[in-house]
């Protein structure tokens, strides 16, 4: 009996602080999937996790409806704006969240065509916006900045507007150069240079969505604006203007910035070759730390324009700051490979496959990546610490044994093989190799892969 009752006896007398941590995580949970069904929506608007915990005794009661962080994300799917019959509840949910969340500051997540009214509700406590993520249209972007104190509280910041739509407008961009502590931006377009002078300097994180040579000309031209500790997204999509894209004339060139990460989002092969090859060409990145060539489709693949890699690493001097490359999307012969490794001595992580389609001829990931990284190699990356690879020939046993045995002295080394469905030898590992894995608790995997590999890509971010 006792012991039964212990639950119950903790729950009653658990501190306050305990009780508000535990139902924030109620409300993390529930807000992990979007919402497409109304009634789903309309009971995330209505913040129903806390609603039910403080359904549970009178001192639940209080903490759930009377802490001011437990209603300080406000989200607004889409479909809620479809259902003109239930408007009025809607509404009413939506100023009741605000009025809970007191005077804290508001993370929102509003999606789809959002009515006047309920944007002039969101729109009275911008002053409180401190993460938001916005889904409609420029024009309803229009802040009457002249009424509130501004953004003063905005740190992150993601606005996805349809495509074509009219430009930002000159007072939104105002209202976002007027935001002290803004730190995260994920935008569609991009800014004017004016603009780009006054916020990109201060922000550590900072995406765009290009669909346009002339969109990622003005991003490159205001690359230079960004600091040492920005990651940089660039997403490039397909539009109804992909002819575009054949041929890109980027008026741009020797553009230095000093960006610490850099992805390239690609759609696939046709439309990014020419676009690569002219980045590469045109930047000098002498902070750099982390590359990623990432894809929105599972079965993309590039060519890599290796010899503008080369001219890029030597004019930013990758051999002395970039520890982080993930390539696995793009078609890297074997020498090539090793000319990058070659260039980027301080690399730490690295990933890499071949694709399915190559022939057995044509195989560019082989025993000789591994006798490269053996110990007979030993100044060559000495920090690698991770080593993720996809291929379709399995590497030698003794290569692989050699290699793993002289990077376990490295600390916390991990390796990720995976072969695919078509390669031309079982996949398993020699005795030796398995008993030096256990032996130096080394983090080793080997799996199969489909028929065709490439790295995850992020899905669309929310400015957090």
């Amino acid at each position: 009996m006792m012991r039964e009752s212990q639950p119950e006896v903790w729950v009653k007398s658990a501190p306050t602080e305990v009780l508000t941590e535990i139902f924030h995580h109620a409300r993390e949970d529930d807000s992990s999937q979007r919402c497409l069904r109304l009634p789903d929506a309309i009971a995330r608007l209505a913040n129903s996790p806390i609603l039910s915990l403080s359904k549970v005794c009178s001192r639940w009661h209080t903490i759930a409806l009377g802490s001011q962080g437990l209603w300080s994300t406000i989200c607004a799917e889409g479909v809620l704006w479809t259902s003109v019959p239930h408007m009025a509840e809607i509404l009413d949910l939506l100023h009741t969240a605000l009025v809970r969340s007191g005077s804290t500051p508001l993370n929102i997540r509003a999606y789809g065509h959002i009515p006047p009214s309920a944007f002039a509700i969101l729109e009275s406590q911008m002053h409180r916006w401190s993460s938001v993520v916005l889904r409609c249209s420029w024009e309803q972007l229009e802040l009457n900045i002249d009424r509130v104190d501004g953004l003063r509280n905005l740190r992150a910041l993601t606005i996805r507007a349809p495509a074509l739509q009219a430009p930002c407008t000159a007072r939104w961009t105002h209202a976002i150069g007027q935001a002290p502590n803004l730190e995260q931006l994920s935008i569609s377009q991009p800014f004017t240079p004016i603009v780009a002078s006054t916020v990109l300097k201060r922000l550590r994180h900072c995406a765009w969505d290009l669909t346009s040579p002339t969109e990622l000309t003005e991003v490159l031209s205001s690359m230079e604006f960004l600091g040492h500790t920005t990651t940089l997204r660039l997403a490039i999509y397909m539009d109804e203007m992909t002819d575009l894209w054949d041929d890109p004339i980027l008026h741009v060139s020797n553009i230095c910035s000093d960006v610490a990460v850099l992805q390239l989002g690609v759609p696939t092969e046709v439309l990014w070759q020419n676009i690569l090859k002219t980045v590469f060409q045109t930047l000098t990145l002498p902070c750099l730390a982390e590359l990623a060539i990432l894809t929105f489709f599972r079965y993309d693949y590039m060519s890599w324009p290796h010899a503008e890699f080369l001219d890029m690493a030597h004019h930013s001097d990758f051999a002395s700051h970039l520890t982080k490359l993930d390539i696995a999307i793009c078609i890297v012969k074997d020498e090539e490979l090793l000319d990058i490794l070659s260039m980027t001595c301080m690399l730490q992580e690295l990933c890499i496959a071949d694709h399915s389609f190559l022939t057995w001829e044509h195989i560019v990931i082989t025993n000789s990546l591994l006798e490269w990284l053996s110990q007979s190699t030993s100044l060559r990356v000495p920090n690698l610490a991770s080593l993720d690879v996809v291929t379709r020939l399995r590497f030698d046993d003794c290569c692989l044994f050699d290699m793993l045995r002289f990077r376990s002295r490295c600390r916390g080394f991990s390796c990720y093989l995976r072969y695919h469905r078509d390669s031309y030898r079982e996949v398993a590992v020699s005795r030796d190799v398995d008993d030096l894995i256990r032996e130096q608790g080394l983090l080793y995997s080997c799996e199969e892969v489909g028929d065709s590999w490439s790295s995850d890509s992020d899905e669309e971010g929310d400015g957090t």
